[in-house]
């Protein structure tokens, strides 16, 4: 993601917005992962690789930060062997349908 969207917290006023809740989680292996409602039309991905590493993400779609939440667990499942780097949502939604079709295959 950008590095606006990246660096995204949503603030304590939202947070405290009826609605702002857990709508999917994962946490398998080294990995863990949440979206979160924002206010209007957007959602919060935060993961962690297990290490030292974690990340926002704003999406402006479900799908697309339920589809990135499963690519993650599949790059976790595959030791990390299995992966991509993209730098927008939009550049996520090219490249996920030829990782999906290669991965699940």
């Amino acid at each position: 993601m950008s590095v606006a969207e990246s660096s995204y917290w949503p603030t304590e006023e939202e947070q405290h917005q009826p609605g702002y809740r857990v709508l999917a989680a994962v946490d398998h292996g080294d990995i863990s992962a949440e979206i979160y409602t924002l206010t209007g039309d957007s959602f919060l991905l935060t993961w962690s690789d297990g290490v030292a590493n974690s990340w926002l993400e704003k999406h402006h779609v479900l799908h697309n930060a339920l589809a990135r939440i499963a690519a993650l667990a599949f790059c976790s499942i595959s030791g990390w062997q299995k992966g991509f780097a993209q730098s927008s949502e939009a550049e996520f939604a090219k490249v996920a349908r030829s990782f999906f079709r290669d991965t699940v295959a």
